[in-house]
């Protein structure tokens, strides 16, 4: 279970990720209708002014890549570690032991 811990962890910064995204959508959309240029720069992560970028939403889809990536690792991981134990106590008490799922493999 000791990998339950960045499991979570991953869950939590996935959510907190996603929360100052959606955040910096909603300052995105209050900008003036004439401001397209500049969401254009800021979605994309290029210059909007000489010297100024604002490469917060590419940091944020990349951030949620890897977090996407470590949830889905740790939780195989969790998975094949329950496999291994079950298969352990399938040994252990032979054939009165329920059947365990091999999904992880």
């Amino acid at each position: 279970m000791i990998l339950l811990t960045p499991l979570v962890q991953s869950i939590h910064g996935f959510a907190d990720t996603a929360t100052q995204r959606n955040a910096w959508i909603a300052e995105v959309r209050a900008m003036p209708e004439n401001s397209d240029a500049m969401k254009s720069a800021w979605f994309f992560g290029l210059p909007y002014a000489p010297g100024r970028i604002d490469n917060r939403y590419p940091n944020f889809i990349s951030a949620l890549k890897l977090q996407t990536d470590d949830c889905i690792a740790f939780s195989i991981l969790i998975g094949q570690s329950l496999v291994s134990y079950g298969e352990r106590l399938t040994t252990r008490y032979g054939d009165g032991a329920p059947i365990i799922s091999s999904e992880f493999r």
